[in-house]
């Protein structure tokens, strides 16, 4: 494994010998979510994509788009949910940081700020 020092001094074998096997569990379901949402995106443009797990626009019926950007300063990325049809939004969901899945060195920051995005999109009030 690579050691790489973060925040907190301590290298990546240091931090992987403090995780307890339950951490390590919902590590790897977190990682399967996050996938999962990845594996849901299509016509990915760098900068927008359509996802499966996308519900139609709760004003028009239209067909929603994720738009993502990351940071200029590469520390961070911000995504919101944008109707095709009429063009309403979410606000942006943003992710401060780079967040890095240690056991693989995946960089999982894209991955969480879209889902987030789709959260906020998907979450409708019950009549």
């Amino acid at each position: 494994m690579m050691e790489r020092h973060d925040v907190t001094g301590l290298t990546d074998d240091e931090v992987m010998a403090m995780l307890t096997p339950e951490m390590a569990e919902k590590g790897e379901r977190d990682m399967e979510r996050l996938r999962a949402v990845m594996g849901s995106l299509t016509d990915d443009t760098g900068q927008t994509a359509y996802s499966s797990m996308l519900k139609p626009c709760p004003f028009c019926g239209g067909r929603p788009w994720v738009q993502y950007f990351d940071y200029k300063t590469g520390l961070g990325m911000e995504a919101r949910v944008v109707c095709g049809e009429c063009h309403v939004s979410t606000s942006r969901d943003w992710e401060s940081g780079r967040v890095t899945y240690l056991p693989t060195g995946e960089d999982v920051t894209k991955a969480l700020v879209i889902e987030k995005a789709i959260k906020t999109w998907n979450r409708r009030v019950e009549p």
